[in-house]
């Protein structure tokens, strides 16, 4: 399989907004445009306001979120260890990634505690995913600490979204997958219900204690929400499409084979009486691109019109390996795993080939032999804490909910909206897809196109061979368009210093996109 260049996102948390629709209606889903991350671009964000009640509060939240359109407002866990939802109103994006100009959310509805409503025999107690369906909101969680990984019954129905307050709450429910799809709940676009066999994925991945009962990758698993919310009985079946355990982890294929036994003994036992320790097979893991045991996926959907499942998260160690309960090169200690550089940790994506997914539904592929077509790290917004000298720090992708019918998507950054020593409130970032750009960058154009001097540090020169440019569009490094030009000879004396990205289009529409140092 063909991977797309590597290249570093231009997007990151948050909402995806389309200028226009895909018709999709003359051709199969299957030839559909891949997407790859140069297509986004930051529009805003805004900050979830400090609430707290006397159920939860928005510090320590989750940043477990889905898109309310009735309101224009975010359903959103809170404080991690509650097992409570509230619901709070969209304010106007602002086009800044600057927190302390953002505009805040207010509260429509203070916090409920939702998963010690109903009988709860498994102890589950943290909320993982929700998605709205018809009126109701579909609500997963986990415990956890599942020490003995039996936690199957995981999914609880709110019966009533417009009032969270007193709405009867149904359930456990058991979905086929447990942990491995107790997670975000997104919508399978029209085109690819029949293909999949299914109108929702539910997905998740290694954010949990307890390796043995977690993904470890990103999972995808289709479901039919109507067998879930009638009068449920038994197993609710589900469809697996993209899943890795213990013994297929994602990294695998990039472990020798004794490493790939010894790495499974010490996760799941401790053990080191084969002789070797945590740091040699961590040192091994870490030499990936692709997962470590620090990663994490929070969000996952297949965008319309495309044939693309784009999956956000975080990572770490890919850099300076993982230890377990390592000493840190700023002396911390860990209590688990950990990366040996204590700044080794970065937001992530991860893109899928939807007709992958298809092949493992139709037993051509097993959903632990795939590979996503890119991944790499987001600049994300939002990573400084303004209360200490604007230093910057690790926020992760924690959560995300996209709205077909907007075509918009947000994606939740935990801490990122912190304006206080003490405050951890999710920060939302807002982003839009450029619907010229949704396919593959042709690759042959992609090396007929150069641009000089590289780094710059006044004009840059864009030569492209028997073609004429139409647009270069530059954006910096969390996808701000910074100019907009029609011209081969660039100015780029005002930019700050630092990372670029240049997307070349052409007059017959074919894109490059190429990267530039301004020094």
């Amino acid at each position: 399989m063909k991977l797309l260049p590597n290249y570093s996102t231009l997007i990151l948390f948050s909402t995806f907004y389309f200028t226009g629709i895909i018709n999709v209606s003359a051709q199969s889903p299957t030839t559909s445009p891949l997407v790859d991350t140069s297509a986004l671009t930051y529009q805003g964000g805004f900050i979830i306001q400090a609430h707290k009640d006397s159920v939860s509060q928005s510090n320590y939240g989750a940043g477990i979120i889905e898109y309310n359109p009735a309101n224009h407002s975010l359903f959103l866990a809170g404080k991690l260890q509650d097992g409570a939802i509230g619901e709070f109103a969209i304010p106007a994006l602002v086009n800044s990634t600057d927190i302390t100009l953002l505009n805040s959310t207010t509260v429509l509805h203070g916090f409920r505690e939702i998963l010690n409503v109903t009988t709860n025999p498994q102890i589950i107690n943290r909320v993982s995913g929700m998605k709205l369906y018809n009126g109701k909101l579909i609500i997963n969680g986990v415990e956890f600490y599942d020490a003995p990984a039996n936690n199957t019954h995981t999914t609880l129905i709110l019966s009533d979204a417009s009032d969270i307050t007193t709405s009867a709450i149904n359930g456990y429910y058991e979905l086929q997958g447990a942990a491995h799809i107790a997670g975000w709940i997104s919508d399978i676009p029209t085109e690819w219900q029949n293909l999949l066999g299914g109108t929702y994925m539910g997905g998740n991945s290694s954010k949990y204690a307890i390796n043995s009962r977690n993904a470890m990758g990103v999972s995808a698993f289709v479901f039919n929400p109507d067998s879930l919310v009638g009068t449920p009985s038994g197993v609710i079946p589900t469809q697996t499409l993209l899943d890795f355990d213990l013994t297929n982890p994602l990294y695998k294929s990039y472990m020798p084979t004794h490493f790939n036994a010894l790495y499974n003994i010490l996760t799941l036992t401790g053990s080191t009486g084969t002789g070797h320790t945590w740091a040699d097979a961590a040192a091994t893991v870490g030499t990936n691109d692709l997962w470590t045991s620090k990663s994490q996926a929070s969000y996952g959907f297949i965008i319309p019109g495309t044939r693309t499942y784009m999956t956000f998260g975080s990572s770490g160690g890919h850099n300076s390996g993982i230890g377990y309960k390592a000493t840190q090169n700023n002396g911390n200690v860990c209590g688990g795993p950990c990366a040996y550089d204590s700044e080794d940790y970065y937001n992530y994506y991860w893109l899928w080939n939807v007709n992958d997914l298809l092949d493992v539904k139709n037993g051509i592929q097993q959903p632990y032999n795939i590979l996503p077509y890119d991944r790499g790290v987001f600049n994300a917004p939002f990573q400084t804490d303004v209360y200490n000298g604007g230093i910057p720090k690790h926020n992760p992708i924690t959560g995300g909910t996209f709205d077909p019918a907007s075509g918009l998507l947000y994606l939740s950054i935990y801490s990122g909206g912190s304006v206080t020593e003490y405050g951890r409130n999710p920060a939302i970032a807002v982003y839009k897809i450029d619907v010229t750009t949704l396919s593959i960058t042709d690759e042959s154009f992609s090396e007929s196109v150069s641009i000089a001097p590289n780094p710059a540090t006044d004009i840059l020169r864009i030569n492209i061979d028997d073609n004429i440019l139409k647009e270069a569009i530059i954006y910096n490094n969390v996808g701000q368009i910074m100019k907009v030009e029609t011209t081969n000879e660039i100015s780029v004396a005002k930019l700050a210093k630092g990372i670029y990205f240049v997307k070349v289009i052409a007059q017959d529409e074919k894109i490059a996109i190429k990267k530039i140092i301004k020094q």
